[in-house]
């Protein structure tokens, strides 16, 4: 049988959100970029894409010091 500590659930779902979020946040930020018109969307990609770094930053750091 497959023994799952707490730690490794936790870091698991955190890693499948992420990837879940980094998902959406390529496609919306792709749909601005070529499908947006004038240089107002693209700006908004470019903060969402440094906000996603900075949140996947954060998130990562306080999962893997869940002890």
């Amino acid at each position: 049988m497959i023994d799952i500590t707490l730690n490794q659930s936790l870091l698991l779902i955190t890693v499948l959100f992420l990837l879940g979020y980094w998902i959406g946040i390529f496609l919306l930020t792709y749909h601005l970029i070529r499908f947006g018109v004038g240089r107002q969307p693209r700006i908004i990609a470019f903060i969402m894409i440094i906000g996603s770094v900075i949140l996947t930053t954060i998130s990562m750091m306080l999962s893997l010091t869940i002890k």
